[in-house]
């Protein structure tokens, strides 16, 4: 495979490397948010790519298996380091991004509410995705 087709395979698994844990939060399957997210390549990702998605499974093995995984392993500890505190009860929605924005007015900076996405099941539909 080519390096070109590799970071494509990368950014895919680093896209899906949390699915498990969006599909706990749906009560889709319970588990380690590995093993749901590796059922999930199983069931929906094509099988040509199947093979080659194991850092989605893999990103929390003892020892890190692959160049691949390493780089999913790394990018997720990096972007864990951004959470809120666990200690905290957090909750089931995404929060919008657009909560991380703030502006100045004079010396200060005024709160930013917390606005999340509402839980409703998927479908294709405007009022859903939008």
């Amino acid at each position: 495979m080519d390096n070109h087709n590799n970071v494509y395979l990368v950014a895919l698994a680093g896209l899906l490397h949390d699915v498990g844990k969006f599909a706990q939060r749906a009560g889709w399957q319970q588990g380690r948010h590995t093993e749901v997210g590796g059922e999930f390549v199983r069931q929906y990702v094509p099988p040509a790519w199947r093979e080659r998605l194991y850092p989605v499974m893999g990103h929390h093995d003892k020892p890190l298996r692959g160049y691949n995984t390493k780089v999913i392993a790394l990018a997720d500890r990096l972007s864990a380091g951004e959470r809120a505190d666990e200690a905290q009860a957090q909750p089931k929605q995404l929060l919008s991004i657009f909560c991380r924005l703030s502006f100045v007015v004079g010396d200060s900076s005024p709160p930013t509410p917390s606005y999340y996405w509402p839980l409703k099941p998927l479908a294709l539909r405007e009022g859903v995705l939008f």
